[in-house]
């Protein structure tokens, strides 16, 4: 299997799954999302199929719920399995598989303990936002008790990723901005990551050059152009994350989404702009192989990227476009507004684990840089 993207991916992806030996086929996704696939266009290569949707999920997904996709995909036992949407479906997508094929015991309550085995029908991830990358990553996420739960592993990149610019065309400008965010700090996060490499910086540095001067447009005028460059800057920052992980921002962005209902690219970009300070502080130890000053030196590439010179300057920068989009930036505006908030929203993440941030910032100054700006 091989990814399709750019326009006409999902046809020609399907008229490629058209001739395997693929019978039954578990699709994942919203009954809203997998109507307005249908209503652009028959899809021939579901109806020729027997093809059982899995709906029953929400936007922040629990294990539960991950769980009882489990218990539709034994029923019906598929050869191959669609998830079709944003994040969310995707990362169910994944998780289903994972859990069924599972060949290590685990405790449920502890689904991190899972161990993917690689067995299972393939996944294809059709992408309809332009934010999360999530068709092109190792990654998914899902909620425990209400507490996050991040797994990774090689075998639940999706077989086969889909990202058609045609997916994205129904995207209201707020759910275009945020998840539009969420693919550009990503990319932040890929090239300042202390597992950062030139490989990874380089994919990086092509994930902002499409997403950064055409995510205002795509928010107030969106065309076919500016959502085909959304959508390749999008899929190209989750390659990028899949090299490196995520840092501090992504960390602290599931807190917001759960406590706050805040949407998940929204939260990380709110917090992002802080870190652009944070780490050109000389008094911070780093974490980074390259050492204090080649950290600092890679932050002024990555600010010359985003066409500034100081961190103050990035600072205001993406700040300034994120209200220039539509997106509330400080947190005041979001319900973040006491001491004891800002604590409970640092407490979130275990700092002791935040390696992959470039530099080491304790709880209190990470309390009381938050609350100073």
């Amino acid at each position: 299997m091989k990814d399709y993207v750019g326009f006409g991916a999902v046809n020609e992806a399907l008229l490629d799954l058209a001739g395997g030996d693929y019978h039954r086929v578990l699709v994942v996704a919203s009954e809203s999302g997998w109507e307005r696939f249908n209503a652009v266009e028959r899809r021939r290569f579901f109806t020729e199929r027997e093809t059982v949707v899995f709906s029953g999920f929400s936007i922040n997904p629990e294990f539960d719920e991950i769980l009882a996709g489990v218990e539709v995909r034994n029923r019906f036992r598929p050869d191959l399995i669609v998830a079709y949407g944003g994040g969310s479906p995707i990362d169910v997508a994944k998780m289903i598989k994972v859990v069924a094929f599972t060949k290590e015991p685990y405790d449920p309550d502890k689904p991190e303990t899972l161990v993917p085995s690689g067995d299972g029908p393939p996944v294809v991830a059709i992408a309809t936002t332009a934010g999360s990358g999530a068709e092109a990553t190792m990654f998914a996420v899902f909620y425990r008790h209400a507490a996050k739960v991040s797994l990774a592993s090689r075998y639940m990149r999706p077989e086969m990723a889909v990202a058609d610019p045609e997916m994205t065309y129904s995207l209201p400008p707020y759910q275009t901005a945020a998840t539009g965010f969420d693919g550009l700090s990503q990319s932040v996060e890929a090239y300042w990551a202390s597992s950062t490499s030139e490989k990874a910086r380089e994919i990086a540095r092509t994930s902002i050059g499409y997403i950064l001067p055409n995510i205002y447009n795509a928010v107030h005028s969106p065309e076919p152009g500016n959502r085909y460059h959304m959508l390749q800057g999008s899929y190209l920052s989750g390659e990028a994350i899949n090299l490196t992980r995520t840092t501090m921002p992504h960390a602290l962005g599931y807190h917001l989404t759960k406590k706050y209902n805040l949407p998940h690219g929204h939260a990380v970009a709110l917090t992002l702009p802080y870190f652009f300070i944070l780490n050109m502080d000389e008094s911070l130890e780093t974490n980074s192989p390259l050492g204090p000053e080649g950290q600092r030196e890679n932050m002024r590439s990555l600010f010359s990227i985003l066409g500034q010179k100081t961190a103050e300057d990035a600072f205001q920068f993406w700040r300034n476009l994120m209200q220039a989009c539509g997106l509330a930036v400080t947190f005041s505006e979001v319900g973040v507004d006491s001491r004891e908030k800002m604590e409970a929203l640092v407490d979130s993440m275990n700092l002791a684990r935040m390696n992959n941030h470039p530099v080491k910032i304790g709880r209190e100054r990470l309390v009381d840089f938050f609350l100073s700006r």
